[in-house]
């Protein structure tokens, strides 16, 4: 399931692409740029809660075996951290947590959409 959020790319009217190559100084290093995205399991979990749309632990935590609830804990919080997750929790019985993806969590996925059609397209 594709979210049209995420593939529609709006762009003001004044709009330019910036000049190539970019200037040194506008260049980010790739830790600063990247943090907890390059970390491993972050990139499936965020694919997960953009396709499936506010799912909980528990339905994270099936659709990727290997990992640990440890782990996804952890890389939960960093995502939600560095501000590309928000937690929802919702009092209603039975009491449930989801976790919704933020603008620059839906950001990122065309991010990573775009890195990984890079990567099928050229190889690493």
């Amino acid at each position: 399931m594709t979210d049209p959020e995420i593939e529609t790319v709006p762009f003001e009217s004044d709009w330019s692409p910036p000049p190539f190559p970019l200037p040194r100084e506008e260049l980010l290093p790739p830790s600063r740029g990247f943090g907890v995205l390059g970390k491993k399991w972050t990139i499936s979990i965020l694919n997960y809660v953009a396709a499936e749309r506010r799912p909980s632990f528990t339905q994270l935590l099936r659709a990727h075996p290997p990992l640990s609830r440890r782990i996804l804990w952890v890389r939960l919080n960093e995502l939600q951290r560095e501000g590309y997750l928000r937690r929802e929790d919702r009092e209603a019985s039975p009491y449930r947590v989801a976790y919704i993806l933020t603008e620059k969590g839906r950001h990122a996925i065309r991010l990573v959409r775009v890195h990984s059609d890079i990567i099928r397209r050229f190889g690493q």
